[in-house]
């Protein structure tokens, strides 16, 4: 008994020399080991109570004799005279004389695989005979030894690994948990109380669902307690779970583990005081030799920083598609503008020259003079065409003025343009109350909203809003059109090529703000722009 419940190989070997040298009133029992990189022998945990210790290292010589070959052949070597006996007595006056002993038992014990690995040995001042029962007794605790030795050893490859397991573990937002049938808690790996047991498996409040609200007392539950590994928590549990409930965040699985031996998986979220927490919870159920289930095994994973860290990595390749789209959509512009002034203006600049040229050839003063005045109209129209073009990239009243009367004054141009088209304005005076750089994103961003209305919306009536707020200003734009399916991000809005909509997102973000879209097909857009002051 007091050998198998030994949890170290050390503390068998040392429970051995002691008990059975007691036991069997002998003069020495020690426990030899040979070191064959050193050539010599270790005596280890020696008994020897009428006798003066053994050096810890015999000479290899002592492994020399025939009774080691006996010994390597897993055969138990019973000598009663060492002096006389055949075996032995070469070896006598150098070997056993000096260690003060006759007579002696020698027993191997073997490693698991059968090879030699150690020698037990017992031995005594003079000679005689070893009884039948001293030996029985020496075979059953060599048999034991072995057994209790694996069993030492196991153990301490369990206990290795288990602290390779925690140091693993222990900084890892994972906790580990086993329950027997009637969910009562057998075993924890739960560094700082990170989840709560109480809570996991808790009764469900009607109603709730995956998205499980985690209170502000569990939360502190979870966090402030102290570290419990390997200590059982089923004082913790309620009343309900202890009568065999099956509720709470995790009841399907559990359900599903203990009735039908049945594993699952299930990530939930909770939230907290506005944050989400994610816990991926992983259920095992454990089975015995006849294939029942016993109970079940459950890991409790935090994945929230992973899901923060993908929608962080979202985000990135939004904005990544996004902007490569818009460089693209920017080049595409800036070859209209170019192919606009070269197939526009350009031209009728060079039909000016040519017509100059023309004029000064003719003589005739009145002929003359009539060219010129046709080349003076054609150059007004130029000119006009070119502010008017120069009015599309920078409007001239917008620094002076506000953005009430630029968009006024655009607007006007617009119903001018397009007699079909109602537009209704709402527009708060702003003078220069806002920045420069935040009138002219509104103005922008106006100016997209309402190129989409004309290309694309078929409305026929469109209302701008725009109100000033203490800490912030509101731009809105609402069509009566055909309406689309809006997207959930701006990245299947860059791909499904309304790429004017997500220029206003950009515009609106590099100064603070956000843009909100609302459409259905059928139903007109609103868009709603806010930006702070």
């Amino acid at each position: 008994r007091a050998l198998v419940v030994v949890r170290s190989p050390e503390t068998v070997l040392e429970g051995i020399a002691s008990r059975l040298g007691q036991h069997l009133k002998v003069s020495r029992c020690f426990i030899c080991e040979e070191n064959l990189e050193r050539g010599e022998c270790s005596i280890h945990f020696e008994y020897h109570p009428n006798l003066p210790a053994l050096p810890w290292a015999h000479p290899r010589a002592l492994n020399a004799t025939r009774v080691l070959e006996r010994l390597h052949q897993g055969r138990m070597v019973v000598v009663a005279d060492l002096e006389n006996d055949p075996l032995t007595a070469d070896d006598y006056p150098r070997l056993f004389a000096p260690m003060g002993i006759r007579s002696l038992v020698a027993a191997p014990l073997s490693a698991p695989d059968g090879s030699y690995q150690r020698t037990l040995m017992v031995a005594r001042r003079g000679s005689r005979l070893w009884r039948p029962d001293e030996l029985s007794l020496l075979n059953s605790v060599v048999d034991l030894a072995r057994l209790a030795l694996e069993n030492a050893s196991l153990f301490q490859d369990l206990r290795e690994f288990r602290h390779r397991f925690e140091i693993a573990l222990y900084n890892l937002p994972i906790s580990v948990f086993t329950f027997d049938r009637d969910l009562k808690n057998t075993w924890s790996f739960n560094p700082n109380q990170r989840f709560d047991l109480r809570f996991l498996l808790r009764e469900e409040e009607e109603g709730t669902t995956k998205n499980t609200k985690y209170t502000k007392g569990e939360e502190k539950a979870a966090v402030d307690q102290p570290a419990a590994i390997d200590q059982p928590a089923a004082d913790n549990l309620p009343a309900a779970v202890m009568n065999g409930g099956r509720t709470g965040p995790v009841g399907g699985l559990l359900r599903a583990a203990l009735e039908d031996g049945a594993s699952g998986r299930q990530e939930i979220k909770f939230e907290n005081e506005g944050q989400v927490i994610s816990v991926d919870f992983s259920i095992e159920p454990l089975i015995d030799n006849l294939g029942e289930v016993t109970g079940l095994t459950l890991v409790a994973l935090e994945t929230t920083d992973v899901r923060r860290m993908e929608a962080e990595a979202m985000r990135s390749q939004t904005h990544i598609e996004v902007q490569r789209r818009l460089i693209a959509e920017r080049e595409l512009e800036r070859t209209r503008i170019a192919r606009e002034l070269h197939d526009g203006q350009l031209q009728d600049l060079i039909a000016t020259n040519f017509n100059l040229v023309d004029a000064m050839g003719i003589s005739k003063k009145d002929a003359r003079q009539a060219k010129m005045r046709t080349i003076q109209g054609m150059l007004q129209k130029q000119i006009q065409d070119l502010r008017r073009f120069c009015n599309d990239l920078r409007p001239p009243v917008l620094a002076p003025f506000g953005l009430e009367k630029t968009i006024r004054s655009h607007a006007e141009g617009l119903q001018e343009l397009y007699p079909d088209l109602n537009v209704f304005l709402h527009l708060e005076h702003d003078g220069k109350l806002l920045t420069e750089d935040t009138r002219m994103t509104l103005f922008r961003v106006y100016q997209e909203l309402m190129n989409n209305v004309l290309r694309h919306s078929k409305a026929n009536e469109v209302t701008i809003y725009f109100h000033l707020h203490p800490e912030s200003a509101v731009m809105e734009v609402e069509d009566n059109g055909t309406g689309f399916t809006a997207p959930d991000n701006w990245v299947d809005l860059a791909r499904k090529g309304h790429l004017g909509l997500v220029g206003v997102q950009e515009r609106v973000q590099m100064i603070g703000g956000k843009a909100e879209i609302e459409s259905d097909p059928g139903r007109g857009t609103h868009v709603k722009v806010t930006v702070p002051r």
